[in-house]
């Protein structure tokens, strides 16, 4: 059996282990210990009343952990586990309570170890099976729970902090739990309505012997484990809302840890008989179903043959001429005498679409084969190579080979999807940076616009006389974003750039480059501050403009901004001259001394609005491509919102399980791309009639992903950048896999580096892909192939 509760056998020692906190009045109370009542029973589940019907919903969990631990163990990968909960009538009261259920993580671990209707073989190999029965976590960090209903639709997080510090009593194995309660407080009850609650069950299994040769490596492991009791009503928060927190631990009157570990935590003999037997009999199972499939293999098995003619079913009636067999030797000398593989070709490109009819084809053929059979059915006169898409999967290798690796049977006709190939990118160059680089931008033809955290944007521009490079400095600190501004009427000599970063403040730049001179090497004026934004309490995490012009040094009537914070804050600003301008607004001594120096011209914007809305940083906010009325964030609130610019008001929210860093809108109609610190890019459905807010997800990356950048013009393509030191393209088409994985390559002398060079910005024009991040440096790649020339450049 699962081993004992901790939250019934410790019930006469549950203390607050923090304060609880009134998030409207900010003042702060101590919550006394549990004592019998109906909220007492509601949360041990011995309610007197009899529940109500069961609902199914589903916990998704996963656990951020403390950024001095390595990636691995500091985000694990999220897992998903369904739960029935219910609800009770309070005596005496019309209301009834609020659900509550029990999530199972000791019988779900179970189930992995003997799935219904699997008896012979496991679906994971035995390095695969998990070691214990629970979610591993690290020893400091913040427990993420995002509750779900029948339909995957996200409707409460919960975000509970935790220290493990010293729960495995050296070696010894501890437990304990930790627990926290919301409160909705009135005006007339400031105890409150208890509205949510989760409890958490921590443990580190006792340590196994030790030869006494590695006596001196151990790593302690920590799990979240048995079950995991959550109560959260029926009805979500509003913004109105006053609420009480209380969290609470065994024993957290102790001011001190003893040696081992008594004063906080209990001792855990390990994980139960049942638990250890069950993984022996699973790891029996998997070593006899390796040794029947050794057998199989070994034993010669004459391989099925497809029985289809020679040649396959296309007529003169659906092409200009018949084809010939496409075993034939015009395209493979020795097809004749290999096992042929029937195939159906599609396209959803209507460049290149072919009559529909099945293809008899060598099992050995590959991409290249595929190609120029295509290209001989369209009579290209200059062949187009394509990429092949089976059953969402990038064909990589020989049909017959794709066929062996996923077990699919060669009788049947294989669906094979063909679009425009992207070449493998090429390594162009590798540009040195004062600092961390931010952000990059490559929206103007032969430029790199890019912001550091030595608090300055770095302009390298082909137009520019030698050494090619403009320096924005007036930043007090690090600059996080920066993007291209098309200018206002009356300044077409002129080009404009904003940027924001953690000194809190926006600003507009302008500068000029010099007509190009025979006789004397053009003088380049040093770029000035046009405009300071002022409205963030926070550090400003994204700056974007409208889509630039076809040609950006094109004049717009009225050029705008969008501004995002760390304070939940989306700014939309007008920064037509003459339009909500008031004084230069610049804090501190330092910046008076530098107003002082400055010119006069410098002015001070507030902004056309303050969009609220998002309860956590804003990590990007974008303006639509088609409509620039319409505006996209996400956040670390877990949450993608649309905005309607012409009201300043809220669209719609979608929210999900994941704290979303980076975002981009592809040029698809209605979808975004997120990247988030479970590692996995999300496309969203932003149709307000879709059934699902995620339509497709998509993994690879092994640490968070930090930045996206849309293809300009290939409508579902993009790349993305992460923490793990590589960018990736994809095509969502294929989202079993990335196209291309290029990794960072390695500076000079750091060869022997182990820790990756986390990527964090990343920008595409469609013809070159640049990343940079902390090795503050801007990598650039040469990319060519899918989609159109890009209008929108110089």
């Amino acid at each position: 059996m699962a081993p004992a509760d901790p939250w019934v056998s410790r019930s006469h020692r549950r203390q607050s282990s923090i304060t609880s906190a009134s998030f409207k009045s900010g003042s702060l109370t101590t919550s006394s210990p549990f004592i019998g009542s109906f909220e007492d029973s509601l949360l041990q589940g011995r309610m007197s009343t009899p529940p109500s019907a069961s609902f199914d919903f589903v916990a998704s969990i996963g656990v951020l952990g403390s950024s001095d631990l390595p990636m691995r163990r500091r985000c694990p990968p999220h897992l998903h586990v369904g739960f029935s909960a219910v609800f009770y009538a309070s005596p005496g009261d019309p209301r009834s309570s609020p659900y509550v259920g029990t999530i199972d993580l000791y019988q779900h671990y179970l189930r992995l170890l003997d799935p219904p209707g699997v008896a012979a073989e496991l679906p994971m190999p035995s390095a695969k099976l998990p070691r214990f029965p629970g979610y591993p976590v690290p020893e400091r960090g913040q427990v993420q729970i995002v509750l779900k209903d029948s339909n995957e639709t996200a409707f409460r997080p919960f975000l509970v902090p935790y220290d493990l510090t010293g729960l495995d009593r050296q070696g010894a194995g501890g437990r304990t739990f930790v627990r926290q309660k919301s409160y909705s407080v009135e005006q007339l009850d400031r105890k409150g309505r208890l509205r949510f609650a989760v409890h958490l069950q921590f443990c580190s299994p006792p340590e196994r012997k030790r030869s006494r040769r590695s006596e001196a490596v151990r790593t302690p492991r920590y799990y979240l484990y048995h079950t995991i009791r959550v109560v959260f009503a029926s009805r979500g928060s509003e913004p109105s809302d006053e609420w009480r927190i209380v969290r609470e631990t065994p024993d957290s009157g102790a001011t001190a840890i003893n040696v081992d570990g008594s004063a906080r935590f209990s001792p855990y003999p390990g994980p139960p008989d049942e638990w250890t037997m069950a993984r022996k009999k699973a790891k029996e199972r998997l070593k006899a179903s390796a040794m029947a499939r050794l057998e199989a293999s070994t034993s010669t098995i004459e391989p099925p043959r497809l029985d289809l003619p020679s040649s396959p079913p296309v007529t003169a009636t659906t092409l200009s001429h018949p084809i010939a067999s496409t075993s034939t030797a015009g395209l493979a000398a020795n097809g004749a005498d290999e096992r042929q593989i029937a195939i159906r070709l599609s396209t959803k490109d209507p460049k290149f679409q072919i009559p529909p009819a099945k293809f008899l084809v060598p099992a050995s053929w590959r991409r290249f084969h595929l190609s120029e059979l295509i290209n001989k059915v369209l009579e290209n006169d200059s062949p187009v190579p394509f990429d092949f898409l089976i059953d969402q999967t990038l064909l990589r290798s020989s049909l017959g080979a794709y066929c062996a690796a996923t077990g699919t049977s060669e009788e049947v006709v294989l669906e094979v999807e063909f679009l425009p190939s992207t070449l493998p990118p090429q390594l162009e160059s590798t540009t040195p940076s004062e600092d961390w680089v931010s952000d990059i931008s490559l929206a103007v033809r032969g430029a790199v616009l890019t912001a550091s955290y030595a608090g300055t944007l770095s302009l390298q521009h082909n137009d520019l006389p030698p050494p090619s490079t403009l320096t924005f400095a007036g930043h007090d600190l690090s600059v996080l974003s920066t993007c291209y501004v098309p200018h206002p009427l009356g300044s077409e000599d002129k080009r404009w750039i904003a940027s924001g970063g953690m000194d809190r403040v926006g600003r507009v730049w302008e500068y000029s480059v010099p007509p190009l001179s025979l006789t004397a090497q053009p003088e380049v004026p040093a770029p000035t501050t046009l405009y300071t934004l002022s409205l963030h309490q926070a550090p400003i995490s994204s700056v974007r403009s409208r889509p630039l012009p076809a040609v950006p040094t094109t004049a717009t009537s009225a050029p705008h901004l969008l501004t995002a914070g760390w304070d939940g804050l989306i700014g939309l600003w007008d920064l037509t001259p003459g339009v909500n301008e008031g004084d230069a607004d610049l804090e501190g001594a330092d910046r008076k001394k530098k107003r002082r120096r400055q010119s006069t011209t410098v002015v001070n914007k507030t902004p056309m609005a303050a969009l609220r809305g998002h309860t956590g940083k804003v990590s990007r906010a974008v303006f639509d491509r088609a409509d620039v009325t319409k505006a996209y964030s996400a956040g670390w609130d877990h949450s993608v919102r649309s905005w309607d610019l012409s009201i300043g008001a809220e669209i719609s929210s979608k929210t999900s399980d994941k704290v979303l860093l980076s975002m981009a809108q592809l040029t698809a109609p209605n979808l975004l791309a997120t990247g988030s610190t479970d590692r996995l890019i999300c496309l969203w459905d932003l149709r307000t009639d879709a059934t699902q807010n995620i339509s497709l997800t998509l993994a690879g990356h092994t640490a968070p992903v930090s930045a996206i950048a849309a293809h300009p013009t290939s409508s579902l393509m993009f790349a993305s950048g992460s923490y793990d030191s590589t960018v990736r393209i994809w095509d969502a088409r294929s989202p079993k896999q990335a196209l291309f994985t290029l990794p960072v390559p390695k500076k000079e002398g750091d060869e022997d580096r182990s820790e990756p060079e986390k990527v964090l910005a990343v920008d595409w024009d469609g013809e070159r892909l640049a990343a940079g991040g902390e090795g503050a440096r801007v990598i650039s790649w040469r990319v060519s192939g899918q989609g159109e020339p890009v209008a929108n450049k110089e």
